[in-house]
């Protein structure tokens, strides 16, 4: 009973936040700020590694690929070439946050074909990057994904992380960076028995804490797992020990970033939580859960229905360390 009202308060706050970008206007105006992508770089500081000074992350999430992406995907992939300009290739990481693809649209847009068509425009001149990636919940819902992985993993050598065992460590100046991803749908931790999921932050808190590196990079699609994390740090009385760079999406801002249409985005992303756009760090009860900072994107694309934003701009983001 609980589940069922819970979805028709859900349908009644998407009717009002689609009512809203229908307003004459407003509603023509943040279609319009839904296709106008920003390319920012934000510098990483607060970890103090010197080795890794130099070092590029750039990180793509929520293309959405079978909406609105793709028609500025050529120009999105000349946005991100001017941003990666000035790096240093052997010292550039592509990250990918999930949601290559949208799960509901039209037939075409849901055809692997298409996707093809698309991603070889959007990701065009990052072939010889290497690339490490984590599915999101459109991904999971799409029938051809895949046919998707398959392509993604041959022809751009992305490597899909998940669980512990699948982390990366690559050495930059005799100093190790490890790359890890966390599977966070919404049906996969909000829903999984309590045990099992103690059981499992329980390996990734192992794992960033006692591999021995000098740094963590952790790719998350809902921010949401984060929480779970923090909040099995406290119930243990641990914190994390290595310098740990959270990177997530999902959420798209909130799509809305005013207070009560805000609620409503996220309540369409199914987040939980209150972590929905850029820097967070430790403080208030988990202030004592270690070394750690999470960044969430307002992504690249949207979904079909909500290709709307205010206040919440989409983005592709270069780190440099």
């Amino acid at each position: 009973m609980k589940r069922f009202l819970r979805k028709i308060k859900s349908i009644t706050l998407l009717v009002w936040l689609r009512v809203f970008a229908m307003i004459p206007g407003l509603g023509k105006k943040y279609r319009q700020r839904a296709s106008h992508i920003h390319f920012r770089r934000e510098p990483v500081r607060f970890f103090w590694i010197h080795e890794f000074s130099g070092v590029s992350l750039l990180f793509l999430t929520d293309p959405h690929i079978g909406w609105s992406i793709d028609a500025i995907a050529a120009q999105t992939a000349h946005g991100i070439q001017t941003l990666l300009a000035s790096t240093n290739k052997e010292t550039t990481i592509v990250l990918h946050g999930g949601d290559f693809v949208s799960a509901h649209g039209t037939e075409k847009s849901l055809s692997f074909e298409h996707f093809v068509e698309v991603a070889k425009k959007l990701f065009h001149g990052l072939e010889s990057f290497r690339h490490f990636a984590v599915i999101g919940n459109h991904d999971d819902d799409n029938a051809d994904f895949g046919y998707t992985r398959a392509w993604l993993e041959d022809q751009m050598q992305v490597h899909f992380l998940s669980e512990p065992r699948h982390a990366k460590k690559i050495f930059i100046n005799d100093k190790s960076l490890c790359i890890h991803g966390m599977h966070t749908l919404s049906r996969h931790l909000h829903r999984m028995p309590k045990k099992e999921r103690n059981m499992i932050l329980d390996q990734y808190i192992y794992t960033l804490n006692h591999t021995h590196n000098d740094m963590n990079i952790v790719l998350l699609h809902n921010p949401d797992g984060l929480e779970f994390l923090l909040a099995r740090l406290r119930a243990t009385n641990q914190s994390l020990t290595t310098p740990t760079l959270f990177l997530a999406g999902h959420t798209h801002g909130g799509m809305v970033d005013l207070p009560l249409l805000r609620k409503i985005g996220l309540m369409a992303s199914r987040t939980a939580f209150t972590r929905y756009k850029w820097w967070y760090w430790p403080e208030g009860k988990y202030a004592e859960t270690g070394n750690w900072k999470l960044y969430v994107s307002t992504g690249m694309g949207n979904s079909p229905g909500f290709d709307f934003r205010m206040n919440a701009d989409p983005e592709v983001v270069l780190f440099t360390l």
